[in-house]
């Protein structure tokens, strides 16, 4: 009775791992899916949503500076202590980066490794159990230095 708890958990657990695996594939299927937008459909993909005039790339633009070329001499300059909050918020936006990259590498790297786990527990109950060669029997033969 006890064999068969044991071997009824662990095809549980297995059987769990691959439908959470299949839920999150068929999730992220979906949400591609859902998530592909035509700039609101129509015959003009639209075109209305996105006019040269609002974008300051034509039509009568901006009356005081025509064309949209920005003079860097009319932009106030910022005291210093202004622009090194904004270097720290840009050298923290960076850093989250950073942080957010590292993450995502170790949890696949985690995922790998419960999959390697799970795999291996799978083989061990319900695949053939690897045939073991005797180490004597291969002094002499070139097979051993094969690995």
């Amino acid at each position: 009775m006890r064999q068969y708890i044991e071997t009824f958990s662990d095809y549980f657990v297995i059987q769990m791992a691959m439908g959470l695996v299949s839920a999150l594939l068929f999730s992220l299927i979906f949400l591609h899916a859902t998530a592909q937008d035509d700039m609101g459909g129509g015959e003009e993909g639209g075109a209305e949503l996105l006019d040269e005039a609002s974008m300051g790339m034509g039509g009568e633009g901006n009356k005081a500076n025509p064309g949209g070329v920005v003079n860097l001499s009319e932009l106030p300059e910022l005291p210093y202590i202004e622009q090194t909050a904004r270097a720290l918020q840009q050298l923290a936006i960076v850093i989250g980066v950073i942080f957010m990259v590292m993450f995502l590498f170790l949890l696949m790297i985690g995922v790998e490794k419960v999959w390697d786990l799970l795999e291996d527990r799978y083989k061990q109950k319900f695949g053939k159990p690897e045939p073991e060669e005797d180490p004597a029997a291969l002094v002499g033969t070139f097979k051993r230095y094969k690995n």
